[in-house]
């Protein structure tokens, strides 16, 4: 369920932001996926994203909120700023647009208030995992394609 109102949030938010991503990006890329050695780096990528989306859980959810679970207003505030500190944590993902990021923020407030509803750390974990594994499942299919055309 989590996971189903992450998508929906990102896909209702997301043109509403779209329009203050600079043109220019900031960041390129040296190997092409359509190259092998581009598309293992794009693995790599996705490996790399289900590692982060455990780590960003456990940072802004469980270290960020769990401290003050006995103060209702200092709760709500971190839940608050947590999800803010996770919407510009993706700040690269938009060409450097902090408020181009708001998608996220409004994830980030849906896998905080999964955390506080579930009291349990691994429901924002397997719906971000989650999440984030159709990078690494797009470059293995498009990695498996290209080897066995």
């Amino acid at each position: 369920m989590t996971l189903v109102l992450v998508y929906l949030a990102i896909m209702v938010t997301h043109p509403i932001f779209n329009q203050f991503i600079p043109s220019k990006p900031i960041t390129s890329y040296a190997f092409s996926t359509k190259s092998i050695i581009g598309l293992l780096f794009s693995v790599l990528a996705g490996a790399n994203n289900i590692m982060v989306a455990f780590v960003e859980e456990v940072t802004y959810r469980h270290e960020g909120m769990y401290v003050f679970k006995s103060n209702k207003l200092l709760l709500i505030l971190m839940l608050i700023v947590s999800s803010i500190l996770f919407g510009f944590s993706h700040y690269y993902n938009f060409n450097g647009s902090f408020l181009a990021s708001g998608p996220y923020v409004v994830a980030g407030a849906i896998l905080g208030i999964s955390y506080l509803i579930s009291n349990n750390i691994w429901v924002p974990i397997v719906a971000h995992i989650l999440f984030n594994s159709t990078d690494i499942i797009a470059s293995i299919t498009l990695l498996l394609l290209t080897i066995f055309k």
